[in-house]
């Protein structure tokens, strides 16, 4: 009976296996727990790609417009104002069209309001609700210096 009682008292027999599994419990909740983090991020990072590259398309297609309108001093007038539309320059991106609503303004000036909206939409001039991005453009002409553009709001809808 002595040999037994001593036996139960010191004997740490098993007591590694007990850490070992302890710690291995831990280090799979952490793992887990990591894998689940990652995986949000990607989910996240996808989804942001796609959106900054419609963000970005729409950024190209106005900036395209508004050099095409500046350049062009017979567009931006009342009857002189078509849509653009233009290529994704992103794989990702969608293609996008550029609407433009003149307003009469004196001479040597052309003032222009260009809404970006996806080139799926229908309505033109593009709607409120629908575009990606709006921006009210004056131009200046003159005949000695050449065409300016001001750009006086720059708008976008999320």
């Amino acid at each position: 009976m002595t040999n037994l009682r001593r036996r139960f008292q010191s004997s740490e027999e098993g007591s590694a296996l007990v850490i070992c599994l302890a710690f291995l419990t831990f280090v799979a909740l952490i793992v887990g727990a990591l894998l689940d983090y990652t995986y949000t991020n990607l989910v996240a990072t996808n989804k942001l790609q796609a959106v900054r590259s419609t963000d970005y398309n729409a950024d190209g297609a106005m900036e395209q417009a508004i050099a095409a309108i500046r350049m062009n001093t017979g567009q931006g007038f009342l009857g002189a104002c078509p849509s653009i539309h233009a290529a994704a320059p992103n794989a990702d991106g969608s293609a996008v069209r550029v609407d433009c609503t003149p307003k009469l303004m004196p001479l040597f000036q052309r003032e222009v309001t260009l809404s970006v909206c996806p080139s799926t939409e229908a309505t033109t001039p593009c709607p409120d609700g629908k575009s990606l991005l709006r921006a009210n453009v004056k131009f200046y002409d003159y005949p000695t210096f050449g065409s300016t553009a001001i750009v006086e709001t720059w708008s976008a809808n999320q």
